[in-house]
C-alpha cells in the first residue's frame, strides 16, 4: 500500500521530514522547506495546498518506509522466530535511526483531518498484516500453535514493538543501551511463564 508519488513530490516531502524533524510542526517553515529541497517556495503549492498538507503527506511517507523496510526485512527469513527477530531488529533500528523526528512528529497529532487519520487506520492494518503473515506461517509450519488466535498474536507483536519504540523515542536510558532482541523474541514467543 505505497503511494504513487513524483521524484518533486518526494524530494518536497524528504525536505519537509528533515525541517520538521529538527525544528517541529510550528517552527518548521514552508521557506525551510523549500530551502532545504532546493526549489522556490511556490512550488511546494504545485503538489501540496497546504503546510497541513505536507505534514500529513510527510507522516504517511514515513510510515510507508517503515512498512517497506518491515516486509523486505521478514521476507527473507524462514522461521518464525528468525522472522520475529528481523523485525524487532529493523523496528528497533528504524525508530533509532528516526527517534527525533518521532518524538516531534508524534507530538504534533492536532494537525491530522478526518481523512488522514483513516490512511493512518489503513496504514496500521498493513503493519499488522506483516505480523499476521508471520504468525499465519507459524501455524502453518508448526511452530506456533494451531489453536492460537491469529489476529490476537499480531496484535500482541505489534504491541510489544510499539512498546519497544516508545521507549527508544521517550526513555533515554533504554535508547543508550540495545534490547537483546533474540530474549525480547523468545520471550514473546514462550510468553511469560
Amino acid at each position: 500500500m505505497v503511494t504513487q508519488r513524483g521524484k518533486r513530490q518526494i524530494e518536497i516531502i524528504e525536505a519537509a521530514l528533515k525541517v520538521f524533524g529538527e525544528n517541529g510542526f510550528f517552527q518548521g517553515t514552508m521557506e525551510e522547506v523549500a530551502k532545504e529541497a532546493g526549489i522556490g517556495k511556490a512550488t511546494i503549492y504545485e503538489y501540496f495546498s497546504s503546510k497541513k498538507e505536507l505534514f500529513q503527506e510527510m507522516l504517511v511517507y514515513f510510515v510507508e518506509d517503515y512498512i517497506t523496510g518491515a516486509h523486505d526485512a521478514t521476507e527473507k527469513e524462514n522461521t518464525v522466530r528468525s522472522k520475529l527477530i528481523a523485525l524487532t531488529e529493523y523496528n528497533i533500528a528504524f525508530v533509532k535511526s528516526k527517534a527525533d523526528t518521532l518524538q516531534r512528529m508524534t507530538s504534533r497529532s492536532e494537525h491530522v483531518s478526518e481523512d488522514f487519520k483513516c490512511k493512518i487506520f489503513n496504514i496500521k492494518q498493513t503493519v499488522c498484516s506483516i505480523a499476521l503473515k508471520i504468525v499465519e506461517k507459524g501455524i502453518e509450519t508448526g511452530e506456533l500453535r494451531s489453536d492460537l488466535d491469529k489476529n490476537i498474536a499480531a496484535l500482541i507483536i505489534i504491541g510489544a514493538l510499539n512498546s519497544v519504540s516508545t521507549e527508544y523515542i521517550f526513555n533515554e536510558e533504554i535508547a543508550s543501551n540495545t534490547i537483546n532482541t533474540s530474549t525480547f523474541v523468545d520471550i514473546l514467543l514462550s510468553g511469560l511463564s
